[in-house]
């Protein structure tokens, strides 16, 4: 069977198509989803950005999570957190962001950085 047959068009595949086949989202469209995705999503595209975060974000999101009020809804929880995480995002794709990765040795973050899950 041909590449054509198997997709079922005439060889044209749009880009996001792929990256959903892979597992793969840059990191805008994860913050632009961020607060819409389904638990497995959740899990997995806001855990692996978040190992690429800088340690200084990840102490502010542990800060965020060790002083969240707990008799609060997990949904109300989800969306705290996701706009935590957006702002370590602006942060680090951002002028003094990158220069601090750079002295850190991390590698840059931009909004095109590929996130495999």
């Amino acid at each position: 069977m041909d590449v054509c047959a198997l997709i079922g068009n005439n060889g044209f595949v749009p880009v996001f198509a792929l990256y959903e086949r892979r597992n793969v989202m840059t990191v805008k469209q994860i913050y632009d989803k961020l607060e819409t995705f389904n638990d497995d999503e959740r899990a997995k595209f806001a855990g692996v950005l978040c190992e690429k975060l800088s340690p200084t974000s990840m102490q502010t999101l542990h800060e965020f999570q060790n002083t969240w009020n707990g008799s609060k809804s997990p949904e109300e929880f989800f969306k705290a957190q996701a706009k935590e995480i957006k702002i370590c995002i602006e942060l680090e794709v951002g002028q003094m962001g990158q220069m601090v990765r750079q002295v850190a040795g991390l590698e840059t973050l931009t909004w095109e950085t590929e996130i495999a899950a």
